[in-house]
């Protein structure tokens, strides 16, 4: 057995106290009471178990796995195959080949191979092999008996319904049974996609917890700092929180400064300062408590208060409007003419019927919009002018 194995079988041995005193290799492990465990094999490969049966395999080659509690599990070659297994029973297989194939919870299923064979089983067990190769008129002088056995269910067969039939019946039931495999996999490709982000998450929150334990009981809460603050400026603040998530840290605040204007080089999100426990300046290798109060200020877009209600932009014109979002500071406006007037005596031309503001259902006095944000002015005009946009 190879090493890599030895390791996954130690992880889950009921013999906690196993050891593996024969190696002459860098593997090592270890299990606890509860059966949670770790392996890492001297290849790079490397695992873990939880206390309730769950777990995780990641081999040195690029292939992986996991188990979850109820059974159910999944496997990914690193050559591209893969399958699934439920806690029914059920599951798929594909290769990397191009075979694929899939069970029934009731041990039903089928399986196809990548040279053309291809056989199905019913759920009580009876099953029937097709080889890719296999002429249903040709005989061989020499066979075994799962050999005759085939050629004579096959020639009884082909009395009954014919070659053609034959013909006929594999390839719609093997494009069903292709068609029921594909609609599973992509509902077991979704599901086993979810779990296994959930299982990344769980492992992840597990080691920060370990870290921020370790340092609770051996260093007076300290974690040290990967990186300095220096690094951590111009950085997107979405990364800079998960650095020191990862880290370890638990009390990191994300302040924006809206600030940016036209012309300013600044991006959305860039980080302007990182202050940790009202320090700005901290060397990478600095000792912190690991629930220091940091804040991270990043740039966002200039808002502008909105001064007005709908019903005062009715009685304005559209130009009026227009100078007035201009001194607001606001640069991205649009006039467009409705051409709905005969006589312009009761609906006044020029006058704004609505403004469109994109993105906002509704107008509300005191709301807060971004510089750029884009207005479209509605107004009544005489139907025998062909107003062009404005801006």
């Amino acid at each position: 057995m190879s090493k890599k194995d030895r390791g996954w079988d130690y992880l889950n041995s009921d013999d906690i106290n196993k050891t593996f005193n024969d190696n002459d290799d860098s593997s090592w492990g270890y299990k606890n009471e509860d059966g949670s465990g770790s392996y890492h094999g001297a290849d790079g490969s490397w695992g873990y178990q939880n206390a309730d049966g769950s777990s995780s395999y990641h081999g040195a080659d690029g292939s992986w796995g996991y188990q979850n509690a109820d059974g159910s599990s999944s496997y990914h070659g690193a050559d591209g195959s893969w399958g699934y297994k439920n806690a029914d029973g059920s599951g798929s297989y594909h290769g990397a080949d191009g075979s694929w194939g899939y069970k029934n919870a009731d041990g039903s299923g089928s399986y196809h191979g990548a040279d053309g064979s291809w056989g199905y089983s019913d759920a009580d067990g009876n099953s029937s092999y097709f080889d890719g190769d296999t002429d249903v008129n040709s005989s061989c002088n020499e066979s075994s008996s799962n050999d005759i056995d085939l050629v004579s269910g096959i020639a009884g067969l082909a009395i009954g319904l014919g070659a053609v039939a034959i013909s006929k019946f594999k390839e719609k039931s093997t494009e069903k049974a292709r068609k029921e495999a594909e609609y599973q996999a992509e509902l077991e490709r979704e599901a086993e996609e979810k779990r296994r982000m959930e299982l990344e998450k769980k492992e992840h929150d597990r080691r920060i917890r370990n870290k921020r334990l370790k340092a609770f009981f051996f260093n007076k809460k300290n974690l040290c700092l990967e990186v300095s603050t220096y690094e951590l400026v111009g950085k997107d603040y979405k990364e800079v929180l998960k650095i020191l998530a990862d880290a370890g840290f638990n009390n990191s605040k994300a302040v924006p400064i809206k600030d940016i204007y036209i012309g300013d080089n600044k991006f959305v999100g860039e980080v302007e300062q990182v202050i940790i426990n009202d320090q700005p300046y901290l060397d990478k290798g600095t000792m912190v408590p690991y629930d220091a109060e940091i804040i991270i200020t990043y740039h966002m877009k200039k808002e502008i208060e909105f001064p007005f209600t709908s019903r005062q932009l009715s009685k304005m014109t559209f130009e009026q409007v227009e100078i007035a979002l201009i001194n607001l500071g606001f640069i991205n406006i649009y006039s467009f003419p409705l051409n709905d007037l005969k006589t312009g005596w009761i609906k006044k031309e020029n006058m704004v019927q609505q403004v469109v503001i994109t993105g906002e259902e509704s107008i509300k006095k005191g709301m807060l919009l971004e510089y750029d944000q884009k207005f479209t002015i509605q107004y009544h005009s005489l139907s025998n002018k062909y107003d062009k946009w404005r801006r």
